[in-house]
């Protein structure tokens, strides 16, 4: 999964949608994305590398202060409710992310519909919280899951029909 991810994610940050929040996908060297961004410049989404069978969730912020491979708390709302989370700090290229350990969790909140927000315990016994649209989320997973349909091939026929 983690065949040349940095650059996967540097290109990531060109990829997701901006203003209007909705989710879009990519593919980007070998694996699918399916991200969304907001206002503050965060990025959320998911990235699947089919032939593996592989997906992973994650939260992208422009100003992380994390270390590497470093366990982080944090909760999780969505419509379908709140739940506790655990994020491993992981950088791929200039920037770090936080990769969740419940794909199946951070996914249903994605579909849930309206918004999902996390909440990171800072110090100071402040919270920083982060907000996402899910409009277009399922649809945007679903075809970041699947095999990508073959491309017509450009070449041209040797049988002279």
């Amino acid at each position: 999964m983690k065949l040349k991810i940095a650059t996967l994610f540097l290109l990531i940050h060109g990829l997701a949608v901006g203003a209007d929040e909705r989710w879009s996908t990519a593919i980007v060297a070998g694996v699918q994305i399916a991200n969304t961004s907001n206002d503050t410049g965060s990025t959320a989404g998911v990235v699947c590398n089919v032939a593996k069978d592989s997906c992973l969730a994650y939260v992208r912020l422009p100003t992380v202060d994390c270390q590497d491979k470093d366990e982080y708390p944090m909760m999780l709302n969505s419509s379908v409710g709140a739940a506790p989370l655990t994020a491993t700090c992981t950088t791929w290229g200039d920037s770090k992310y936080y990769v969740f350990d419940n794909f199946s969790i951070t996914v249903q909140a994605f579909e849930s519909g309206g918004e999902v927000g996390f909440a990171m315990p800072m110090a100071g016994g402040q919270f920083r919280v982060i907000r996402f649209k899910t409009i277009g989320a399922t649809a945007a997973i679903k075809e970041a899951r699947q095999t990508p349909a073959p491309k017509p091939s450009s070449r041209k026929s040797e049988l002279n029909l």
